[in-house]
């Protein structure tokens, strides 16, 4: 396996990294790096053993340093719970994570943020 042995980012501005995997010196630019990460998780999600469905063991969360909320729709009076709406994450980690909502899902979202119930407000 080819172990990550150290990393340097590398100064004065910080726009690239260079990463030393055994004997192998890689240099990745930020969105070489946002590319590869995007691939790894794309590799990852066709793996054994599965990602698993059930999260009740899941005990922390990355931690969200900024989100937005856009309705879906070509129109002005296109609104979440008819048109669907998008949903996004920004993680200092991993940068910005989608969830596309259709009607159904912002229209539970919505159900739970008002009525504290969470009843339907799941993707499958």
């Amino acid at each position: 396996m080819a172990a990550l042995q150290t990393f340097v980012i590398n100064a004065p501005d910080f726009t690239e990294i260079e990463i030393t995997f055994e004997k192998r010196i890689v240099k990745l630019r930020a969105e070489e790096l946002d590319a590869l990460i995007a691939q790894l998780g794309e590799l990852r999600s066709r793996l054994n053993p599965a990602i698993p469905d059930d999260q009740s063991k899941v005990t922390h969360a990355h931690p969200i340093d900024d989100f937005y909320f856009r309705k879906l729709g070509n129109d002005e009076k296109s609104v979440p719970v008819k048109d669907g709406a998008l949903l996004l994450f920004l993680s200092k980690r991993y940068g910005w994570f989608q969830l596309p909502a259709d009607p159904g899902l912002a229209a539970a979202l919505g159900k739970w943020l008002l009525t504290g119930d969470a009843e339907g407000a799941a993707v499958k």
